[in-house]
């Protein structure tokens, strides 16, 4: 299977983000790219669940990984892969959540 890489294409400052966490890199194990995003957004979901209402949710998850202007998706070349196996069922490898540091 092959081995995709996520990453943030938009700068921090971009209104399109909203509230979204943002991730800096997901590495997932999919048949393509756009069930990475799906997978993506599955782990995301699980991983900023919230009970909590605040007042101005929606009753549907969307996931900025959906957003093609805010993530890029790019094939990962076997010798980047880091350790990771492509080999094995479809799921996200790893994760890192952080900032993404302003266009200069």
């Amino acid at each position: 299977m092959t081995l995709w890489l996520i990453t943030p294409s938009a700068r921090y400052g971009d209104s399109r983000w909203l509230d979204h966490p943002i991730w800096l890199e997901v590495i997932v194990r999919a048949p393509s790219a756009a069930r990475a995003r799906l997978l993506a957004a599955k782990m995301e979901a699980g991983q900023i669940a919230d009970a909590t209402p605040v007042g101005n949710e929606t009753h549907t998850f969307h996931s900025a990984f959906q957003d093609e202007k805010l993530y890029q998706v790019r094939q990962l070349n076997p010798g980047d892969a880091q350790g990771h196996d492509p080999e094995g069922e479809e799921r996200v490898l790893s994760a890192t959540l952080g900032a993404v540091p302003h266009d200069t």
